[in-house]
């Protein structure tokens, strides 16, 4: 893993050796004792390359972001403790709205668009706008599932977004 580590720290690779680190780091994540050390050191390998691969440019954050979260909601939900993970699902939670909104999002954007689109359709919306949508609403559904991990004050903002952009 320290080689992976290292790898992700260098200049910005093209978006297919992301997506090959990602795979490998999923894999390892996946393939371990759930709640095991081994698989807190594949999820921190992974967010670590999620969050470089955003921030390097290399992937942009509709491909990321929503990966970001369910690592972050697995770990938390098995009991791994780990930096990446601070406050547990509230950090995730407010970790995911402060990157949402560095991006230039709001809600009440977001609400409108997310109308327009079920009264029009996705035909007059950008296909990369149509994705970033979609992602945003699978990470809501991801927090509504996990929601018994979450206190209630992050519970009740989850549930306030998740009714703003007609999440079932």
């Amino acid at each position: 893993m320290a080689g992976i580590l290292a790898l992700v720290g260098s200049s910005v690779p093209p978006p297919f050796w992301w997506a090959s680190l990602m795979s490998s780091c999923w894999t390892g994540f996946g393939a371990v004792d759930s709640g095991s050390r081994i698989m807190g050191r594949w999820g921190e390998s992974l967010l670590l390359a999620l969050r470089s691969a955003r921030r390097s440019g290399g992937l942009p954050w509709e491909e990321t972001l929503h990966r970001e979260v369910v690592v972050k909601l697995a770990m938390n939900a098995v009991g791994i403790g780990s930096a990446e993970i601070l406050d547990g699902a509230d950090g995730a939670w407010r970790d995911f709205v402060r990157d949402l909104t560095g991006e230039g999002e709001s809600l009440e954007a977001l609400r409108s668009e997310v109308a327009s689109v079920r009264a029009t359709g996705v035909g007059s919306m950008a296909p990369v706008r149509v994705l970033r949508l979609m992602r945003i609403r699978f990470v809501l559904r991801e927090f509504l599932r996990s929601r018994e991990h979450l206190t209630s004050d992050a519970e009740r903002d989850v549930r306030h977004w998740a009714e703003q952009l007609a999440v079932a």
